[in-house]
């Protein structure tokens, strides 16, 4: 595979091994003789669904709708057929980067990632070929095929959103659910402790509704940290910790770090943090996975 050293982070990062590949590239066979019927029946599927915006725009576009049949195709049969070179990377980084530009919701994305996954897992079990073996490498391929777009769609987001930040006085932490039992909570600009207080109770009932195991915390985007603010994110930390939901920390920045390593008062090893949201996004998945 032709792959520069942050993609092959990635795979270092989903505990992909060359067997993996091989599990994938021969199940591949079987959906490669089906992908058009599995192709048209997604299509079918998620066009029933009239509050996915994206699909909906289709319905009344037929020329629109082939293209995007055809792309899907193409991208379907790199998948199965392991071809996970730069140019995969790339593409699945422009999705992301493509629904939030147009500000779609990321919820319809995974929706239409667990539709696909059902679908090509039921062709397999037809056919007899599933195993645990196999079901593992399927899962930890297709967590990082949606892992990269679910990334950068943060990424994106968190640029734009650090852009409007001067004309910021405080700021609103909105949660969202990116997978099942999976929150995030992207934290940009400066934490004000009234208004945090006031969305804790929001973020614990999100946890209970959405029956989260992981709620990821992203702090790239964070601004002028101090110790209040520190102890602020750790009575989040520790009221998740009693609902039975692990917080992982994300885009700890070095002044980040600085804070929290001289706070003699705050235990860092009950603070599990990762340096990306791709990493933080493939911890996520194990915890989930043991559950």
């Amino acid at each position: 595979m032709n792959l520069d050293a942050a993609n092959k982070t990635i795979f270092s990062d989903f505990n992909i091994f060359e067997e993996d590949l091989i599990h994938v590239q021969k199940l591949g066979v079987h959906i490669l003789e089906a992908i058009e019927n599995i192709v048209n029946e997604f299509h079918e599927i998620v066009g029933k669904q009239t509050h996915i915006i994206q699909i909906a725009h289709l319905q009344n576009d037929q020329v629109k709708s082939q293209q995007v049949k055809m792309w899907e195709r193409k991208h379907w049969s790199i998948f199965w057929e392991g071809s996970f070179a730069n140019e995969y990377f790339n593409s699945r980084n422009g999705i992301g980067i493509n629904l939030a530009a147009q500000n779609l919701p990321l919820s319809d994305y995974t929706y239409s990632a667990s539709v696909y996954l059902d679908l090509f897992i039921n062709y397999l079990d037809k056919k007899g070929v599933v195993n645990n073996n196999n079901w593992r490498s399927i899962r930890k391929l297709y967590n990082m095929d949606t892992n990269i777009i679910i990334a950068e769609y943060s990424s994106y987001t968190n640029q734009v959103v650090t852009q409007h930040m001067e004309a910021l006085k405080t700021m609103s932490f909105p949660v969202s659910q990116i997978w099942d039992k999976i929150l995030l909570l992207p934290i940009v600009g400066k934490i004000d402790h009234i208004n945090f207080e006031d969305m804790l109770s929001n973020i614990l009932n999100r946890i209970v509704i959405c029956n989260a195991k992981v709620l990821i915390v992203d702090l790239l985007g964070i601004k002028d940290f101090t110790p209040q603010n520190a102890h602020i994110l750790m009575k989040l930390f520790k009221a998740a910790a009693l609902m039975d939901c692990q917080v992982i920390s994300s885009g700890i920045m070095p002044d980040v770090a600085e804070v929290l390593a001289n706070m003699e008062d705050i235990n860092l090893d009950d603070l599990f943090s990762s340096t990306s949201m791709e990493a933080a996004l493939a911890y996520s998945f194990k915890l989930i996975e043991k559950n």
